[in-house]
């Protein structure tokens, strides 16, 4: 019986995609990393085991990688920040802030006088993402 193999999701590609734009890399050298890290001429022919080769590849090449972590989830709390908002803004800060998670501790503490994501509710949330999409858009990473 043949093992399936999941290729990867459309925005893992994207990000894949974008990852390659952020680093300057040309198709030559883009096609070089797919095939050394991962043993394949195309990224659609990756899975995530071959995604993660990639991207490690790429970190000891010395280039520029953000992993993304899971967003924590809190439930479902009436009146507080959804899972959705969470999520969403955990993704900017680890565009904006990368791993330095206490430097977004105190950004967001600053303007908005929240300590954690977990106490925020959801009109905070919405104006805390559009100031991260400023500072992402302005270029002003942290």
């Amino acid at each position: 019986m043949k093992a399936t193999v999941m290729n990867l999701t459309h925005k893992q590609l994207a990000y894949l995609h974008v990852l390659k734009k952020q680093n300057d890399l040309s198709d030559a050298e883009y096609q070089d990393l797919l095939r050394h890290g991962a043993n394949v001429q195309s990224a659609k022919e990756l899975d995530s085991e071959g995604l993660d080769k990639v991207l490690q590849l790429m970190e000891d090449l010395g280039y520029e990688v953000v992993r993304f972590q899971p967003a924590p989830d809190y439930g479902n709390r009436l009146g507080m920040a959804t899972a959705k908002q969470i999520g969403y803004l955990d993704g900017l800060r680890q565009q904006i802030f990368g791993k330095d998670n206490a430097k977004f501790q105190h950004w967001l503490e600053k303007h908005f006088n929240i300590t954690h994501l977990r106490f925020m509710d959801k009109q905070t949330a919405s104006k805390t993402i559009e100031g991260l999409k400023a500072m992402k858009q302005n270029h002003r990473h942290y």
